[in-house]
Order: C-alpha cells, then sequence, then structure tokens
C-alpha cells in the first residue's frame, strides 16, 4: 500500500485528470472580466474629476447657482469620487453622468444630483442604486453623459 504522499506525487506526476474542475475551458471563464475602459483612460479621468473638484471653492457658487445646492453638489462628489470614483472610471462612467446638471431642474441630473445627498449606494458596474427615505432608486450610465458638470454650469 502506498502512502498518502506517495499516493500525491503520484497524481502530481500523471496530472489531475480525475476531474473537470481544472480543465483549460473552466479555468479561461472563471477568469476576471477586463474592465471596458482602459485602465489609463480610466485612470486619466478620474485624475481629471479630481483636479476639477479641488479648484471649485464650495464657498463661492458660479452666479445664480443657490450655495445650499452647489455645497450639497460638492460634499456628495467628494463623498462619491473617494469611495466608487476609480472604479467608476474604468467601468465606462463619464462626467455627465456622474456630475452632470441640468439648469433650473434640480435632482434631474447625473447621478450625483439625483441622490440628492443620499449615501445610501451601491454601484454595480454601469448601474446606480440607493435608497432615500425608503424609497428605491436606480440610474444607469449613459443616460446623460452630454450633460454639463454643475461646476460648469
Amino acid at each position: 500500500m502506498m502512502s498518502w504522499k506517495e499516493y500525491a506525487e503520484s497524481i502530481q506526476r500523471a496530472g489531475d485528470v480525475r476531474d473537470n474542475r481544472d480543465s483549460r475551458c473552466e479555468r479561461a471563464t472563471s477568469a476576471p472580466r477586463p474592465s471596458p475602459v482602459p485602465r489609463v483612460v480610466a485612470d486619466s479621468l478620474y485624475r481629471e474629476w479630481v483636479k476639477a473638484l479641488n479648484a471649485i471653492d464650495p464657498c463661492d457658487p458660479n452666479d445664480g447657482f443657490p450655495q445650499e445646492h452647489w455645497r450639497r453638489l460638492h460634499t456628495a462628489s467628494f463623498w462619491w469620487l473617494e469611495g466608487y470614483g476609480r472604479q467608476a472610471a474604468r467601468d465606462g462612467w463619464v462626467t455627465g453622468d456622474v456630475f452632470g446638471l441640468r439648469k433650473g431642474c434640480e435632482r434631474r441630473g447625473g447621478l450625483i444630483d439625483q441622490m440628492d445627498g443620499c449615501r445610501a449606494l451601491v454601484m454595480e458596474g454601469r448601474r446606480a442604486r440607493w435608497r432615500s427615505y425608503g424609497v428605491a432608486f436606480s440610474y444607469a450610465a449613459g443616460a446623460y453623459p452630454d450633460l454639463p458638470a454643475w461646476w460648469s454650469v
């Protein structure tokens, strides 16, 4: 009778053919899915967002912009950027999707504007979901990619 060590060595030498859990086909399908946006492009977009937000004075809104709404967007944008920004850029979110604003239509712009300061956010690829006062909301990347960023309105 063989010892367990000899048995294991014989299996290694012969190659594990007793099951299909490590077959080449299965390994190929379980590999991590590549990001839809090249990492260099996504990192560049993320740095662009950081630079734009760092240049904003939270106490000095653009002409005609309500002070409280300006501050709320500023705070929410930094919160989102810190927690979700890098991965969202890699998943294909663009500036208009996230920071877009429709002038005169509060809470009808991009993700940050629609969330209105809510922090109960779940981002799954190109979809964002959150709850506010018990009501569930969702938003998909690509809904409003051409909206201007709230800081440029």
